[in-house]
Formats: C-alpha cells, sequence, structure tokens
C-alpha cells in the first residue's frame, strides 16, 4: 500500500525540467533536463547537456526525499570557500546564497587558481573561482 500511495504523490513534471545526474558517458554528475516521463510510476527520461546522452531515471517526490531518497541535493555539502579547493561531484553550500549545487568542471585558471562550473538547486548554473 505505500508503494500506491508513493505513485498517488507523484506527478507529472514538464518536459525541459532540469536537475543534476550521474552520466555515465560523461563519468560525472552533470546538468540533465527531462526529455520524456511515463505517467504516475515515476520513471523519466533524462537528456545529459553536456554530452547529449540520454538515460532512464527514477523522480523521487519530496516526500520520498525526506524519507531517505538519493536525491543530490540533499547530500551533505561542503560549505564554499574561495580558499578551498572542489573536485568535479562535489557538493557545496553556498552561505550567502543559501544555495546548494553539485561541481560540474573544474578548469584551472591562473596563480594556483582555478575556475568551478556549479549547478545550483535554485540558481542554476554559476562558475565560481576556488584553489586549484
Amino acid at each position: 500500500m505505500l508503494d500506491m500511495e508513493r505513485r498517488e504523490r507523484r506527478t507529472m513534471r514538464p518536459s525541459g525540467t532540469e536537475q543534476s545526474s550521474y552520466c555515465k558517458m560523461c563519468t560525472q554528475i552533470t546538468a540533465t533536463e527531462i526529455v520524456r516521463q511515463r505517467d504516475g510510476d515515476g520513471l523519466v527520461w533524462m537528456k545529459c547537456l553536456v554530452c547529449g546522452h540520454i538515460f532512464p531515471s527514477r523522480w523521487e517526490s519530496a516526500e520520498e526525499r525526506e524519507e531517505g531518497g538519493s536525491q543530490v541535493y540533499s547530500l551533505p555539502a561542503r560549505e564554499y570557500s574561495p580558499a578551498h579547493t572542489f573536485a568535479v561531484g562535489d557538493r557545496i553550500f553556498h552561505k550567502a546564497w543559501n544555495d546548494t549545487g553539485v561541481v560540474l568542471s573544474k578548469r584551472p585558471s591562473g596563480q594556483g587558481r582555478s575556475a568551478i562550473t556549479v549547478r545550483f538547486h535554485r540558481l542554476g548554473q554559476k562558475t565560481l573561482a576556488a584553489r586549484a
């Protein structure tokens, strides 16, 4: 009966809804969007916005995430500081913006610094400074 209640709580998400997911082709967490979904069971087809790979995924409702689901933004995150070093896939909490995100890419920017691209839950994609 619990599974039936969970299915009823799931709602259809509009195509184009973005979230961060692990892409097997890129071998990292990337920005993805919903391209297709089935009604009621939470199965969605995600498209990686980096490489274009399309893969199935389970969409969890807010209630399921609170019950211990695997939504990437709900996992523990390190507080962001430009003095810290981050790797692709790290989860970051930006205190000033009160938002959590995932590091999508990292590139050197000179003098022991790097630029990290982060997909934030509310703010979307941002580029931040960090230690190399």
